[in-house]
């Protein structure tokens, strides 16, 4: 039996280094957001499918709700500026009777559809403890942790995720290497999102 992996969206950040919500900024005509919450969309064997949402939550859900949003459950953290832990248990909360969480950032819109389907199609494969992208040998993003370590996720607290757990268990990890350099690639700054709009007429 395929394991079930639920595909978690973040998107509760402050964007400070950006000086706006970035998640809303117009990136080749849709926000940076939908381009990722349309990606998870087109893969279904992300179930459930999970957003959370923070800081200017209402902007957020707005700006989202053309693009596939009544196919996620939603949950709004408002402790977020305690950090991404908070938003990891908010969806955990959401991510029952599943065999695995994938943890997908709303900021990083250039991810290909089919790196997040490999990955998604590989863990069902081999079901890990934690597997992790790699472009170049670099790790990047998203991962899909085994819900075996749904109580030490819980517990992590600050601005840190998953990786909060890749030192302790690094011996069992396994890492998935792609063709996609946009694993890398997150929208933190003006200077970003002015280099992803570079992009646009690309596409």
């Amino acid at each position: 039996m395929d394991a079930r992996i639920a595909g978690i969206v973040f998107a509760a950040g402050r964007s400070s280094r950006m000086g706006f919500n970035k998640l809303i900024a117009d990136l080749c005509g849709m926000p940076v957001l939908a381009h990722v919450l349309v990606k998870v969309c087109s893969i279904d064997s992300l179930d459930p499918k999970i957003l959370v949402v923070g800081f200017e939550h209402d902007r957020v859900l707005s700006a989202a709700k053309n693009y596939g949003l009544e196919k996620f459950k939603v949950a709004i953290n408002r402790e977020y500026e305690r950090g991404l832990s908070t938003s990891m248990r908010k969806a955990l909360e959401l991510a029952m009777n599943v065999d695995a969480f994938m943890f997908i950032h709303g900021d990083m819109p250039l991810i290909k559809a089919e790196t997040i389907e490999r990955l998604a199609s590989l863990y069902m494969e081999r079901e890990p403890l934690i597997l992790i992208p790699r472009y170049m040998g670099t790790r990047g993003s998203p991962v899909i942790v085994s819900s075996a370590l749904r109580e030490e996720l819980s517990r992590i607290e600050g601005d840190i995720g998953a990786r909060a757990l890749f030192g302790k268990y690094r011996e069992r990890i396994t890492y998935v290497d792609v063709d996609d350099e946009y694993i890398l690639f997150d929208i933190d700054t003006p200077e970003d999102l002015k280099q992803a709009r570079s992009l646009c007429s690309q596409s």
